[in-house]
């Protein structure tokens, strides 16, 4: 690195995190042809001060690398580093971390939702490569664990951009036939690993899903609850797990409307369900010896004349009888019959639904976190450990017996509100808990803020994040036994 070290950047360039210097170095001569060859170019990046370097700031470095190189029409990025450096000032830094986090984040940093853009000018450049030199300091080092590392991690950042391509498309395509159809084509590629089943409107109404089948009931594309199951483990008849989405399709809110303002990224609204599929789609890949169903909640929260009335009573699929309070807390309601759907036929020990629930989730977090509601410590801590694993956020909110109080109904079992604004995203993690059966481990993530996001920060792109996929993953991969862990 000092013979490359040009004096001149030495002095302009200090290391503070974010800062870049950009160096092109003079021309070599090719030795058959004699010609100078292209100058190589070389970019340093800040990462901020030796004490408090950590993983947090290669995620940071990362995205902007990829900016500079994508504003110079390059394909290909060579990143040289000494990892034994790095594991000496931070000893959680090892070189199978390292790479793992930088290969993730560059995944990320490199997605583009463009199939829309008819100009190639107005599309970025895509980084085609990305490949790592390792300066070997101090002992040997464990190229397979590392290769091994980096699969997973590229794997984990290919199933986030799956579930962003998901989200992203907009409402007039992505119905809730579209999301059938493509856990369809998802399924069609693992079939030895994968089996698919669709609960219909008819029979939907067959079943007595009342909650589901009213959301969705105005649209032209009728709901539908598209379920997964992965089978990595066939000897056993139980499904250990069960990941419920909730997938609202466009959300006008109903006869409750959303006014201009809150109405525009509605598509957005089946980003938990987006999860979910990108889940189930990349376990055969991880080879995880267990069985998972993933259970896609599909409407579209339309308006029309068929549409749900406010202060309907409905019986859900569970045999409660729910008041419908505001048809714009409508993701509650396809929810509660796909959890009691999936408890009854499935029996999982486990159960763990995604979904942009609330804006009052919003409110307490921010963009930067879901909220984290659950029934079992021990399902928190696992969730809590994953989320920190992988960046994505999330943040325990309290299931204190008085939301429950407030969803007490006077001419029906249940409210599917609560009494007033405060508390939302509470009232409704609350709600969703009166449909889980005893002695099931469940927990609900609302990811309103961190699925939808305003503005583009790093390897998060604005729009659909993608968000859940790779906490879901890396909980369901700390359910194996060490010998069990995937290797791919």
């Amino acid at each position: 690195m000092q013979q490359i070290w040009p004096k001149a950047i030495s002095a302009d360039f200090s290391g503070k995190e974010g800062q870049s210097v950009l160096y092109y170095s003079s021309n070599d001569f090719d030795e058959d042809s004699k010609e100078p060859t292209t100058p190589q170019r070389i970019l340093w990046m800040g990462l901020g001060k030796e004490a408090k370097l950590s993983l947090n700031s290669f995620r940071t470095a990362i995205p902007k690398v990829v900016d500079k190189v994508q504003e110079l029409k390059q394909k290909e990025i060579v990143i040289s580093l000494d990892a034994q450096q790095f594991s000496t000032l931070n000893s959680s830094l090892s070189a199978e971390t390292l790479l793992q986090t930088m290969a993730n984040t560059f995944i990320q940093s490199n997605y583009q939702f463009n199939k829309h853009l008819t100009k190639e000018d107005s599309k970025k450049p895509s980084i085609e490569e990305l490949r790592f030199t390792l300066k070997q300091t101090s002992g040997p080092l464990d190229l397979q664990k590392i290769n091994e590392a980096v699969q997973v991690a590229t794997t984990f950042g290919e199933a986030t951009n799956l579930a962003r391509n998901l989200a992203n498309e907009r409402g007039d395509v992505c119905n809730p036939k579209w999301m059938e159809e493509k856990a369809k084509e998802l399924v069609s590629n693992h079939r030895d690993k994968l089996q698919m089943q669709v609960i219909d409107s008819n029979q939907m109404n067959l079943l007595g899903m009342n909650l589901f089948y009213s959301v969705g009931k105005a649209s032209t594309t009728p709901p539908r609850l598209v379920l997964l199951k992965y089978m990595g483990d066939p000897q056993n008849p139980t499904s250990e797990v069960a990941l419920v989405g909730k997938g609202i399709t466009f959300d006008t809110g109903g006869l409750n409307l959303k006014s201009t303002g809150f109405i525009e990224d509605m598509y957005l609204d089946m980003s938990g369900s987006a999860a979910v599929l990108a889940t189930m789609a990349t376990l055969p890949k991880l080879n995880l010896k267990m069985n998972v169903v993933g259970a896609l909640c599909m409407a579209e929260n339309a308006i029309g004349s068929n549409a749900l009335l406010p202060n309907s009573i409905l019986k859900s699929y569970k045999g409660l009888t729910v008041e419908i309070g505001n048809t714009d807390a409508e993701g509650r309601l396809v929810l509660a019959d796909g959890l009691s759907y999936v408890q009854k036929h499935y029996s999982p020990k486990y159960v763990i639904d995604i979904a942009t629930l609330t804006g009052a989730c919003c409110v307490a977090l921010g963009e930067y976190a879901s909220g984290l509601f659950t029934n079992d410590q021990g399902l928190e801590k696992k969730l809590m450990e994953a989320a920190d694993s992988t960046f994505e956020r999330t943040w325990p909110l309290p299931l204190f017996p008085e939301y429950s109080a407030e969803l007490k109904g006077q001419h029906s079992d249940l409210k599917s509100i609560g009494k007033g604004r405060y508390g939302g995203a509470c009232t409704a993690a609350a709600f969703l808990k009166e449909f889980i059966e005893e002695g099931v481990k469940w927990a609900h993530l609302d990811i309103a803020g961190p699925a939808m996001t305003s503005e583009k920060r790093g390897h998060i792109p604005r729009g659909g994040t993608g968000y859940g996929v790779q906490l879901l993953l890396s909980f369901l991969q700390s359910l194996q036994e060490p010998s069990q862990q995937p290797k791919t």
